[in-house]
């Protein structure tokens, strides 16, 4: 389904009609919109052609590939390679998202510096984003403020980020869940979809049993959740613990 959400959401942002694109790839009209629903995956050359006639630029190609892949299951395994474009993917797609992780600051909101000393791994690139117009939401664990392996001005400069950022964040200071990191993307004509973290792998969650779950999980967070301004506070007693509150909004 999400190449379907994502072939459906260019062919509408050109101003396609389905019919028009059938003609164009030769497919007849109600195959192509059986693709747009989701209710059929394309073969590869039907993609190239989807792509080809969609303007889709050529470094977002290799995954929608990699989304044919895993058409056909409700629930599935990300690669390591295939993290980066597939969850972007998702994100740019999506127009809500409630965004989570029980230790560390949700990757949606993470510095360079903090992703770098809490992976051991070097950031390289930018991580997409919400198109504009999109409401993203972070929810943020009390306990992620504090980092023993961080190093302090790194801590700082992350905190920083947070009180700046121009997404709505909010901390929690028990989390009625699990832990476990995950975020929930809602989208304008198809169901929302579930990236998890669990034990180091990365899950696409589709399953409508499993994703209620998580939706769930994100009503309970954000009732539990402290204030706006509650949760700046946090955080600025939080750098003022570190030595490094000046007067930060």
């Amino acid at each position: 389904m999400i190449l379907a959400r994502s072939l459906d959401a260019q062919r509408r942002r050109l101003g396609i009609s389905t019919r028009d694109l059938a003609k164009a790839v030769h497919m007849s009209t109600a195959m192509a919109n059986r693709v747009m629903t989701g209710r059929r995956v394309p073969t590869p050359v039907e993609i190239g052609g989807l792509c080809a006639v969609l303007k889709v630029p050529a470094l977002r190609r290799p995954i929608l590939y990699d989304l044919a892949r895993h058409a056909g299951e409700t629930n599935w395994l990300l690669g390591s390679g295939e993290v980066p474009g597939v969850v972007g993917e998702i994100s740019v797609l999506a127009t809500r998202s409630v965004a989570f992780d029980p230790v560390l600051v949700p990757g949606a909101v993470r510095t360079a510096e903090y992703t770098e000393a809490v992976t051991g791994v070097p950031v390289i690139g930018q991580s997409a984003s919400l198109p504009s117009g999109a409401a993203r939401t972070v929810v943020v664990s009390e306990r992620s403020l504090v980092h023993d392996g961080v190093p302090g001005s790194v801590m700082a400069a992350q905190l920083r980020a947070l009180l700046d950022c121009a997404d709505e964040w909010v901390v929690v200071r028990a989390e009625p869940a699990p832990p476990q990191a995950c975020t929930v993307f809602w989208f304008a004509h198809f169901p929302p979809v579930v990236h998890a973290r669990l034990h180091g792998a990365d899950l696409v969650l589709e399953e409508p049993a499993m994703v209620s779950g998580y939706q769930d999980l994100c009503a309970r967070l954000l009732d539990s959740a402290e204030s706006g301004e509650d949760s700046r506070k946090l955080v600025r007693d939080r750098l003022a613990g570190l030595g490094q509150f000046d007067g930060v909004r």
